[in-house]
């Protein structure tokens, strides 16, 4: 009998700490999930704002490349204009060249042989004139005649022996030789001596 009554006592304390255990388990989740509940929502919190970070970021550059493109296609319109500017400005400015050019050779269509000098003093006008016009753009003409022959400024098609002229003197110039500034336009043609 006592064995039963040991038993009966034994088996009524593990119900009840399988019930405390069982307490405490759910006890325990439930910290648990009291826990994962806060870390999710703080989480979430931070995805949020990374995620409004990342639309304002995204927001930016879009308007950076629209104000991009916006820049790009003024500044190629801009270009344009002031191509197209630039090119009837240098047109105005030979026109009246032009103009005397074609008055010369009606004055050479009519020209008996005495009027040979006034032709040739018109040629003369013109000439000067289209000289102003290239000062007025910037463009000299490069002086190469009795100078030194540079390779830099001057192009040698003939060499010839000279025994008057210096070594390597350019003692003729085939065609006029033209530069803006620094930038060489069009090389002096020239006859180089020795």
């Amino acid at each position: 009998m006592r064995k039963r009554k040991e038993q009966n006592q034994t088996t009524e304390e593990i119900p009840q700490d399988e019930q405390q255990t069982a307490t405490q388990v759910e006890e325990a989740a439930a910290a648990e999930d009291a826990v994962t509940v806060d870390e999710p929502s703080e989480l979430e919190k931070q995805l949020d704002e990374q995620g409004r970070q990342l639309a304002q970021m995204k927001d930016s550059y879009l308007r950076l490349m629209a104000e991009y493109e916006n820049f790009r296609k003024r500044s190629r319109s801009e270009k344009e204009a002031l191509y197209e500017q630039s090119v009837s400005d240098v047109v105005t400015l030979w026109l009246p060249v032009l103009d005397n050019l074609a008055r010369a050779r009606s004055a050479c269509e009519t020209a008996g042989a005495t009027d040979v000098e006034s032709v040739v003093s018109g040629l003369a006008l013109v000439e000067r004139q289209i000289g102003d016009v290239l000062a007025r753009l910037g463009v000299e003409q490069i002086e190469a005649l009795g100078q030194t022959f540079d390779p830099e400024r001057h192009e040698a098609v003939l060499h010839v022996e000279d025994e008057e002229a210096g070594p390597a003197e350019v003692v003729e110039v085939l065609q006029e030789g033209y530069r803006r500034g620094e930038r060489i336009i069009r090389f002096a043609t020239v006859k180089v001596a020795n």
